[in-house]
């Protein structure tokens, strides 16, 4: 047991924060009093924090970079942990839920809103994953799918926007079509994608450019 020196109650050790500085190692004051106070002095923290940030930058990232070069492993090893548990488990999951048609739970009211171009291809890799993770849906066609594209553009979802391109800056913009629905696109390769968007090709069962 040990008492909080900020509301005078005696609470188990688990009440409090870990302290390797203190005798008992854990922290003065239980972690009630800390969450009150920070939320408390929220504004003020972060305005010292900037404050603190802005004068000392470069000391700061001299600092970070010592502790990279000295925990290089302990960093990579702790990536990796991370990957294997958090975002490999969710891209086999959003995999799963193409592969068996799974409805993603976004509400129809969410659909509805104009989301953008960038906004519809993020939201289709946060249903299912990445393109490259599967293989090209287009009929015949046996290589893997490098992005996901826009395959019904009769859906109630589609809009249009004038987009620029990322890569080449200096070209006039695009009017580009995309869909607030995930369920309109399907993962292709490059040159499928060609196919449908150049040229208007039907390459997916089912489906008219």
């Amino acid at each position: 047991m040990k008492t909080c020196t900020k509301c005078g109650q005696t609470k188990p050790l688990e009440a409090f924060s870990r302290r390797a500085s203190s005798s008992d190692g854990r922290a003065y004051q239980c972690r009630e009093c800390v969450k009150a106070y920070r939320a408390a002095n929220r504004e003020r923290d972060a305005a010292r924090q900037a404050t603190y940030r802005a004068a000392n930058r470069e000391k700061i990232a001299e600092r970070d970079a010592a502790y990279r070069r000295a925990n290089r492993e302990a960093i990579r090893a702790r990536y990796a942990a991370y990957y294997e548990e958090t975002v490999r488990a969710r891209y086999a999951a959003a995999a799963e839920r193409y592969s068996t048609e799974g409805a993603f739970p976004i509400p129809v009211e969410v659909l509805a809103h104009r989301v953008g171009y960038d906004g519809a291809h993020h939201r289709v890799r946060r249903c299912y994953g990445p393109a490259r993770s599967h293989p090209c849906a287009a009929l015949g066609c046996d290589r893997p799918a490098e992005a996901w594209a826009l395959v019904n553009p009769v859906s109630e979802y589609v809009h249009t926007e004038w987009v620029k391109d990322a890569r080449n800056p200096d070209r006039p913009l695009r009017r580009m079509s995309y869909s607030a629905n995930p369920a309109d696109y399907r993962p292709l390769c490059h040159g499928c994608h060609i196919r449908l968007d150049v040229h208007g090709q039907n390459i997916i069962k089912g489906v008219t450019a």
